[in-house]
């Protein structure tokens, strides 16, 4: 085991007492610095800054930075939310170091994906089939994996194919499949 424990720090905006989501920060009981190119290898779609010892990812909306000392989950609804986040990833943590013999490090540097990215090679066509009110937001959501991709479903017409292929080989290149 390599973390054994964290303290966990609640951010309310200031400038908002009434927003919609809080920030933690989680002060972690030990330095988890070894096994950051293990858990690159294993999250999907993370970003990587080896040189900033910070990793980079989404989930279920929430924006979540790795670095050796703390943890730092925004974007959530609210701080039980955030506490089982942290619990999974202290989970996580545990485990991918514990299997670090069996996996293969990733030490790749990769940029965080960006919605732009995805928005280019989405059809373009605001249907709203995806139940966003436009491609941008898709994209956006798609990114931080509030979205899948089968719910855009004119990229998967006959006619967007040569877009697909192209938004599946950034996806591959981001770590995202």
């Amino acid at each position: 085991m390599l973390l054994r424990d964290y303290t966990v720090n609640v951010i309310v905006p200031r400038c908002n007492p009434r927003a919609q989501t809080v920030s933690v920060i989680a002060d972690l009981s030990d330095d988890i610095i070894e096994v950051m190119p293990y858990l690159n290898a294993a999250i999907k779609g993370c970003a990587y800054q080896p040189e900033a010892g910070v990793l980079r990812f989404y989930r279920e909306g929430a924006a979540i930075d790795v670095r050796s000392a703390a943890i730092t989950v925004t974007r959530v609804e609210s701080e039980a939310r955030a506490r089982e986040i942290l619990e999974s990833l202290k989970e996580l943590i545990n485990t991918t170091y514990d299997r670090r013999d069996e996996l293969d490090p990733s030490y790749e540097a990769r940029n965080e994906l960006k919605a732009i990215e995805v928005l280019r090679h989405l059809p373009g066509t605001n249907c709203k089939h995806c139940g966003a009110p436009s491609c941008f937001v898709f994209a956006a959501r798609f990114v931080r994996r509030e979205a899948k991709l089968e719910d855009c479903t004119p990229l998967f017409s006959p006619g967007h194919s040569q877009r697909k292929q192209k938004l599946l080989d950034l996806l591959r290149s981001a770590g995202y499949i």
